[in-house]
């Protein structure tokens, strides 16, 4: 199947996740993460991006963010240059640094926001290369909970007012609560909710695909996963 077409809308919050080429060490060392957040501010500040969370790994980064005038593509991709540019000058090895295509996941709703928001920081603990999340330095976590300065571009004042707390320790307590925190739904299983919905609306295939952009096979085999069978024709929970 192609892979789906990107759609950058204005202000719509999406996860956002990048992986390195092969899944190599994206940050060798402290320092290159302290680069690539150098480049980083530069397109948040100059893009007028809305950034809610981040945080960097070994291997990938994730975003949580808006931007006010679809400049999400443009801007990743000259991030990932300017970063490969640099990793390749410094340690003479060749060729692109990240993968070609980042994925950008549409935030649906406020319980996906809120899973979002636990789920980020929460990164580095699950991945054992820190007991908490205020321990990790390499992503938003720390200046959102007032252990570090916030820089201006990000939205620490709006992540606060969302999930109705005042105190960092209300906070981290929030963020904490759950320390085997289970990924965000991703596109896919929105598209399954979405295929399920439409089909049991009486849209043919067809239809279905051409509205989620999807195959006519890739529809069938979202229903078949939501338990939908066809009959004549017609399709009905299994």
């Amino acid at each position: 199947m192609a892979n789906p077409r990107r759609h950058d809308s204005p202000n719509e919050l999406m996860h956002v996740i990048a992986h390195s080429v092969h899944r190599d060490r994206l940050f060798p060392d402290a320092g290159w993460m302290t680069q690539f957040e150098q480049l980083f501010a530069i397109e948040a500040e100059e893009r007028s991006w809305d950034i809610w969370s981040y945080c960097l790994m070994d291997t990938h980064y994730h975003l949580l963010l808006s931007t006010p005038d679809c400049s999400l593509s443009a801007g990743l991709q000259r991030l990932h240059l300017r970063m490969s540019v640099e990793r390749n000058r410094s340690t003479q090895r060749m060729g692109r640094l990240f993968s070609s295509r980042h994925r950008a996941i549409s935030i649906r709703d406020n319980g996906h926001l809120a899973a979002c928001l636990r789920y980020i920081p929460m990164n580095p603990v699950k991945a054992g290369l820190c007991v908490h999340p205020s321990e990790w330095k390499w992503g938003s976590f720390r200046a959102i909970a007032g252990y570090d300065p916030a820089p201006d571009w990000l939205g620490v004042s709006e992540v606060r007012r969302f999930l109705a707390v005042s105190t960092p320790a209300e906070l981290v307590n929030w963020v904490t609560q759950s320390k085997q925190a289970q990924p965000p739904l991703t596109e896919r299983d929105w598209k399954r909710y979405d295929v399920e919905r439409c089909l049991l609306e009486g849209k043919t295939r067809e239809q279905i695909a051409g509205e989620l952009e999807i195959s006519v096979r890739w529809v069938e085999r979202l229903a078949l996963r939501s338990g939908l069978t066809s009959t004549g024709g017609a399709w009905a929970t299994g």
